[in-house]
């Protein structure tokens, strides 16, 4: 039986490796999500590796119930560029959303990110995910309207940005 709805102070946060159990469920209910809202993994979202999310310049936070259990909800780190920091496949399980965790985990993973050097993050979504939308932008992130490389953004790419540096 899934557990109840909770609040985001009824999970624990912490990093684990990405290639630990905890991080690997969240890494594929993530990406089952994504496949079943459109259909596919897009070619760049797939091959995720550890090396990626290692410290000092990477991390993957997983949240679960307080007592343990199986996660509950995640987000990852990884290095773009230089001080830019990439996030990835922040997703929580259904039945907890709607509680503050993907905040929780957002706001633990701009920590994490600072410590680790990053002035600005960035990342990607899509229109079929008007709940992350809504998330990012009620965290401050700023909509952008050409992608990473300076091009303006295919149609359906969305992507978001944030300076840390002033946090």
């Amino acid at each position: 039986m899934d557990p109840l709805p909770a609040r985001s102070t009824d999970v624990d946060i912490h990093p684990e490796p990405f290639d630990s159990e905890g991080a690997q469920s969240v890494v594929t209910q993530a990406e089952g999500e994504l496949t079943a809202r459109y259909g596919f993994l897009d070619a760049g979202e797939q091959g995720l590796t550890s090396a990626q999310f290692d410290p000092p310049q990477g991390l993957f936070l997983v949240a679960r119930p307080i007592g343990g259990g199986p996660p509950v909800g995640g987000v990852g780190l990884r290095c773009a560029i230089g001080t830019i920091g990439e996030v990835k496949r922040l997703w929580v399980h259904s039945w907890w959303r709607g509680h503050g965790i993907a905040r929780s985990l957002m706001r633990d993973l701009e920590a994490g990110a600072r410590e680790a050097g990053y002035t600005s993050l960035r990342l990607g979504t899509g229109p079929l995910q008007p709940e992350a939308i809504g998330l990012y932008a009620a965290l401050g992130w700023v909509r952008q309207r050409h992608g990473w490389d300076g091009d303006p953004l295919p149609p359906g790419s969305i992507h978001f940005a944030k300076d840390i540096s002033l946090a």
